[in-house]
């Protein structure tokens, strides 16, 4: 466990999640609705950048997409396709993703990034036709963009964003100006709708960095433990492709074939699991102390998201570590960190 976590001793430990599961998305009140919904044109594959006229290449505005450290920080961390009104942040992970098909027929790449890392915040470019918004619903705040939709007035040419909640369970917004009957959601067919964020044109995708569903699947990897890794890092000897491991079988031909199969397989599962755990940290919380009917301290607090526990397959009995933070140390003048062990863990329910 790394120095920084507030892994806790705590034997009664309380779990306690975010009020990540509460999912909004932001509108913007003069949003112009543009009708082309979600039908966005079919994308051919990526194509080889040797299709492309020697004037493409000869424009100033070209970056190579395999130099990351030209491109601008706004660039989609998968392919570096860097314009603005087709990219978007993700809130959660600060990283920046385009609204292109993954290879092979897959989501976009946004989506693609927000489900791999079960995040759920969209913020748009500040050059984009709707400026830097954090998507949310216009009457709760949720700011969950897979349940969020866009509404259009009656009277008017504007839309708004609302939940899918909202929609269906308030009724005071029947009242309003609203067609609620044509409510649809942003993200269609793995998508977002493409009057929200742009779908690259073609000659973009060709000019943009070529990778597989299996190179992006290694970059989802990498940033559990490395979130600032790009795509040059897959290159590295210490990254390993899981598709080199052998796969288990049903019959070996010896102890050595089943030793060889199975260790590196373990080993895999065990550092996942290690990972998991060690990144399992909290900072300022609020720990209250007890004495035991034997004489022990018990340490209570809440702790983690609201997947930290399933992540992480805590279970009674398992390690944690307690410590003062930087400022507790200062007021009390002098470090401080004790080791346990879970007693008993409270789900909340949400």
């Amino acid at each position: 466990m790394s120095d920084h976590e507030a892994y806790s001793d705590n034997d009664n430990e309380t779990l306690d999640h975010d009020n990540d599961h509460d999912d909004s998305l932001d509108h913007n009140d003069n949003e112009s609705f543009s009708s082309n919904g979600s039908d966005a044109s079919d994308l051919s594959s990526h194509s080889h950048a040797s299709d492309l006229s020697d004037d493409d290449f000869n424009t100033s505005a070209f970056i190579d997409p395999y130099n990351e450290a030209l491109l601008p920080d706004y660039a989609c961390r998968y392919c570096g396709i860097h314009d603005p009104a087709s990219v978007a942040k993700c809130v959660e992970t600060d990283k920046w993703f385009c609204n292109a098909p993954c290879a092979g027929g897959g989501g976009s790449h946004l989506v693609n990034h927000l489900v791999r890392s079960r995040s759920h915040q969209v913020q748009l470019h500040p050059e984009s036709p709707l400026g830097d918004t954090i998507l949310e619903c216009y009457n709760c705040g949720n700011k969950n963009a897979f349940v969020l939709g866009f509404v259009p007035s009656a009277s008017t040419s504007v839309v708004v964003l609302l939940c899918r909640v909202c929609v269906e369970t308030v009724p005071e917004l029947k009242d309003m100006d609203w067609e609620l009957g044509q409510w649809h959601p942003l993200v269609q067919d793995r998508k977002f709708l493409p009057w929200l964020i742009k779908v690259p044109t073609e000659k973009q995708l060709l000019l943009a960095r070529d990778l597989t569903q299996v190179q992006i699947n290694k970059l989802e990897e990498l940033w559990k433990t490395e979130p600032e890794a790009c795509f040059a890092d897959l290159d590295r000897p210490d990254v390993v492709d899981e598709e080199e491991l052998a796969p288990a079988l049903l019959r070996y031909e010896d102890g050595y074939h089943y030793q060889n199969v199975l260790a590196p397989l373990v080993k895999m599962e065990a550092d996942y699991d290690r990972q998991m755990k060690e990144s399992l940290s909290a900072t300022s919380i609020s720990v209250r102390w007890e004495k035991s009917l034997a004489g022990k301290n018990i340490a209570t607090f809440s702790f983690g998201s609201r997947y930290s526990a399933d992540q992480s397959k805590i279970m009674v009995g398992d390690e944690l570590r307690l410590k003062l933070g930087e400022g507790a140390k200062f007021y009390h003048g002098k470090e401080w960190e004790g080791t346990g062990y879970v007693k008993s863990i409270h789900q909340l329910q949400y």
